[in-house]
Order: C-alpha cells, then structure tokens, then sequence
C-alpha cells in the first residue's frame, strides 16, 4: 500500500476495553470509527474484507448513516470461508 498515494487514508481504532464485559465491544467500536470516517471524508462506498467482525461494523454504520448512507462491499477470500467440512451457511 502506497500511503504517500492522496487517495488512501489509514485510520486507527482506538479502544479501551469496559470492565462489564467479557470481550471488548470492537464491532460497536468500528463501527462508530467507519461512521465518522463516512462523514469527515464524504465517502460513497467501504470496501471490507472480513464478513465477521468487519462488514457487520460496515452494515452498522451505514444504518446510522441514513440518508448518507453508503454502499459497502465485502470480499470475503480465505480465512472467514475457509472450513475442512461446509457448513449449511458456506453451502448455501
């Protein structure tokens, strides 16, 4: 990835973790971040490449979007497919 290249922009989640809960809520988390990032960039698509945690984060955002809603794509290649027997999900 070129980053001295105009058109991409790396943003770092910051998080910290909340004492109630097992697991730190990073779905939620990204999912705050892409909003603010949709807005601030006036973006009109998100390409994510991971269906579980990523585009459920991508799918939040762009609800609590609305009307600035933008289209997200999912590439979904190797580990979140990847299964030694398919399940009825991966089938389908």
């Amino acid at each position: 990835m070129n980053l001295a290249d105009p058109h991409i922009h790396f943003t770092k989640l910051k998080w910290r973790p909340i004492l109630c809960f097992d697991h730190p809520p990073y779905t939620l988390a990204l999912a705050t971040k892409m909003l603010e990032v949709f807005e601030s960039e006036s973006l009109d698509c998100c390409s994510v490449h991971y269906a579980i945690p990523h585009s459920v984060s991508a799918m939040l955002a762009r609800s609590m979007a609305g009307a600035a809603a933008v289209a997200v794509i999912t590439t979904r290649i190797g580990t979140d497919l990847h299964s030694s027997q398919p399940t009825a999900a991966i089938a389908d």
